[in-house]
């Protein structure tokens, strides 16, 4: 999100077009969709205690050389930001299915927690550039800075990770084991049914829903700020300000989520949180008086954040626990592989018919992903064990 916050400084320092900043975040989602079943394929093979500490290191160090030489070449930049799309597919999913086993009740409540982290993190990061915009006097002069400034907590959170995460013997297979000996002779067995158990209509289902969003939102938030700058005369900072806003009004939305998935099932829960992520677009669409624009961001950011935990959930209690990992990969994987054309697309339409045709494209997908989560079935037993 801090990309997408520096917009126009990037554009300028580079002298880039919207089109080629467009293909850069493409590339880059790319790389993040192709990467995920891999993510998560490692982690189903090698076990989930290695990959997130490791994904921290990669994206600390990383964060850091962008701070430093990233404002050198277009090239260097690029390179940092496909390492950091490539260290987040280490990190997802093998935490997910560490999740998705600790808390088999509660399930949605538990995602919940593990998404206001992360969302948290997303929205303090354009954030601090919106309050270095804020500030003025040259404190963004060298764009960089931003990455300079987030590699030293995350490098410091990794340090931790490394020695917490690795020492843990209740995450992964070694605590599947210590509970079931026979486990590791039956690996031959599990893993072979392992293969086709994501081939369910219910998981193939949610992942036509999950990508059918995913290129809306690639298609109207990858632009949010110009939009916000453009069409809606809101300032650069308030605009940034309001991308941070977005995620963090959110969180809410998280907990809320949760709780009700776990209560009223997670399908409904999706299903009203996607109806109310829509109309927060349509509303977006519509008002014309900026004052109003917070209001319609917090009514489009509870849908966006409270469906997250439910989709986890769901997709635990359909899926297997050996091929969890998997399929957290793909839920990554077909959001962002669809959703990574969808900036080349908006740059070209933005170019030719303005910003408004792009939100109202977004609005018809979502209003389509509502209405097929209501034909999501659960068609596999909760927590079945592959091998039984």
């Amino acid at each position: 999100m801090v990309f997408e916050a520096l917009f126009f400084q990037i554009l300028q320092h580079f002298e880039i077009s919207i089109l080629q900043f467009g293909i850069i975040i493409t590339i880059r989602s790319l790389i993040s969709g192709f990467c995920s079943p891999l993510g998560g394929a490692l982690a189903d093979k090698f076990g989930k205690r290695l990959f997130p500490p490791l994904s921290m290191v990669i994206t600390g160090f990383t964060a850091l050389i962008i701070g430093i030489f990233g404002g050198n070449s277009i090239y260097i930049l690029i390179g940092g930001l496909l390492t950091l799309s490539f260290s987040g597919t280490l990190f997802h999913p093998s935490t997910m299915t560490t999740i998705s086993e600790r808390f088999r009740r509660g399930r949605s409540r538990a995602f919940s927690m593990f998404a206001l982290g992360g969302q948290a993190g997303f929205g303090t990061g354009p954030l601090t550039v919106a309050i270095l915009l804020w500030l003025g006097g040259g404190v963004l002069e060298n764009w960089q800075h931003a990455y300079l400034f987030w590699s030293i907590p995350i490098m410091a959170m990794s340090i931790i990770m490394v020695i917490t995460h690795l020492n843990d013997p209740s995450i992964g297979d070694y605590a599947e084991i210590q509970h079931n000996p026979k486990q590791k002779a039956s690996k031959q067995q599990k893993s072979s049914v392992s293969k086709s158990a994501i081939l369910i209509p219910a998981f193939l289902g949610l992942l036509t829903i999950m990508s059918l969003r995913g290129f809306g939102r690639n298609l109207f938030e990858k632009f949010f700020v110009p939009f916000l700058v453009e069409v809606k005369h809101v300032n650069e900072a308030t605009a940034v300000f309001y991308l941070s806003l977005l995620t963090l009004i959110g969180l809410p939305g998280t907990l809320v989520g949760g709780l009700l998935g776990d209560k009223y099932g997670e399908k409904y829960v999706i299903t009203g949180a996607f109806s109310v992520a829509t109309i927060g677009l349509t509303l977006l669409l519509l008002v014309q008086n900026p004052i109003f624009i917070p209001i319609t961001l917090l009514i489009l950011a509870q849908g966006q954040n409270a469906a997250m935990p439910s989709i986890n959930s769901l997709t635990a209690k359909i899926v297997p626990l050996k091929a969890r990992a998997k399929a957290y990969g793909l839920t990554f994987f077909c959001p962002i592989a669809l959703g990574s054309f969808a900036p080349i697309i908006a740059a070209t339409i933005i170019a030719s018919r303005g910003y408004e045709i792009i939100l109202l494209i977004t609005i018809v997908l979502y209003a389509t992903a509502t209405m097929l989560t209501l034909f999501v079935t659960r068609s596999s037993d909760s927590d079945r064990s592959i091998s039984n």
